[in-house]
């Protein structure tokens, strides 16, 4: 059996996009026929997630302040819902601005941010219990950028294994800190030519490369979007009343629910909006809703993935940026539930895949176009037509299965 070592500092028990993507793709790769050896952070929490027989998890010290970050974290449960008066007391948002000020303050001279200090931990792990001659593939995970680092460093010492570089986003993107740009572009070229594959989430990201690193149009790369978890044929809860859900996070300047939240408030019968996320600072928005709306905050991913199956419709709010697509779209779409898709841009790809799919009606993010809509599935006025097939091509067995015959041709 080939051999996988897969760096991803994210990987459960976090519960972020990379690291429920490589929970999955890893145990699906794992099942059809590959060993994997999984680098990650020890972590304070419970690790309770299944994985496969052929997977070994590696945990390394996540190094000094990261470590500090999540022991207090842990004891102080800030993901609890039974704890939302403490994350809005004085001395826990005085904590939270003086972990952000030092985090910010040892990353400013760092490549990526603070969890680059895990690198030289990882190094040292290596040395005393990693063998890389016994592993044809290296795959890493990004984000964070920790593990596009530990990927060069070890390709340069071992120019022979495959390198599969892995990116939700772009190594530099519109979050990189101006002042880091004139180095942060230096390593990202460096690690863009020395992977042997490089793989994206969509076209508009590898788009926007491709003028950026001409390179890249003779380069390997590709798409593989997110995926899902298949609960489209498990028994579904009959609600009393007509239940919408959204599950994610909101955005000030790029995913804003303020269009939606003036939606819900025209309409004119019973129904009950459900909010799962790091969402609080938006609750004012939904205040008004009264009895209607229920902010759930953090919820662990299976608890999510239930309430999505429950719902009666589903709110997906795309962001504006092209590059960037939230995937949560792929996890709705194994739920078996209608879908309204909200976009703020024309050319958003999702807009032609929900046609697509037939797995959902599509809106501008306009209150009158979201109240429209929203009216029309309570109303049964939408017929919706899903193509199962090409559904089952974003689930995670197969998002894996493609994977492999890439892998396959290196």
């Amino acid at each position: 059996m080939k051999k996988i070592l897969l760096i991803a500092y994210s990987y459960p028990p976090l519960g972020d996009a990379q690291s429920l993507r490589w929970y999955y793709l890893s145990n699906e790769l794992a099942k059809i026929g590959y060993l994997i050896d999984v680098i990650t952070i020890k972590h304070p929490s419970n690790i309770n997630k299944n994985i496969d027989k052929n997977i070994t998890i590696h945990r390394v010290f996540p190094g000094f302040f990261e470590n500090i970050a999540y022991k207090l974290k842990s004891k102080i449960g800030v993901d609890n819902k039974n704890n939302e008066k403490k994350r809005k007391s004085f001395s826990f948002k005085f904590m939270k601005s003086v972990y952000w000020f030092l985090r910010n303050s040892i990353a400013f001279i760092l490549p990526g941010n603070i969890t680059t200090e895990w690198y030289f931990f990882v190094k040292k792990y290596m040395k005393s219990n990693i063998n890389i001659k016994d592993y044809e593939y290296l795959i890493t995970s990004h984000e964070p950028w920790v593990d596009s680092l530990i990927g060069l460093n070890i390709k340069s010492r071992y120019p022979d294994i495959k390198w599969i570089g892995d990116f939700g986003d772009p190594y530099v993107s519109i979050y990189t800190p101006k002042y880091k740009l004139f180095f942060e572009n230096i390593i990202e070229n460096k690690i863009y030519k020395n992977i042997d594959l490089l793989v994206f989430t969509n076209n508009k990201v590898l788009e926007v490369l491709e003028t950026k690193y001409k390179y890249l149009n003779n380069k390997n790369t590709l798409i593989l979007e997110q995926g899902f978890k298949d609960n489209r044929f498990l028994k579904k809860e009959k609600n009393s009343i007509f239940t919408i859900v959204y599950t994610g996070t909101f955005y000030d300047d790029f995913r804003n629910p303020k269009e939606l939240a003036k939606a819900l408030l025209k309409l004119d019968f019973e129904f009950k909006f459900i909010v799962a996320g790091r969402n609080e600072k938006f609750n004012y928005l939904f205040k008004d809703l009264g009895s209607k709306y229920e902010f759930l905050g953090f919820k662990e991913h299976d608890d999510v993935l239930k309430l999505q199956r429950n719902a009666d419709l589903l709110i997906h709010l795309s962001n504006k940026q092209l590059e960037q697509v939230p995937g949560k779209f792929y996890e709705y779409i194994g739920s078996n539930i209608p879908i309204l898709m909200i976009y703020q841009n024309c050319e958003d790809q999702l807009i032609k895949l929900t046609k697509k799919l037939g797995c959902g009606a599509i809106c501008k993010n306009s209150s009158n176009q979201i109240y429209k809509t929203i009216n029309q599935f309570f109303n049964q006025e939408i017929e919706l037509n899903r193509d199962e097939n090409a559904i089952e091509y974003f689930s995670w067995e197969s998002r894996a299965k493609v994977l492999k015959d890439r892998i396959g041709l290196l």
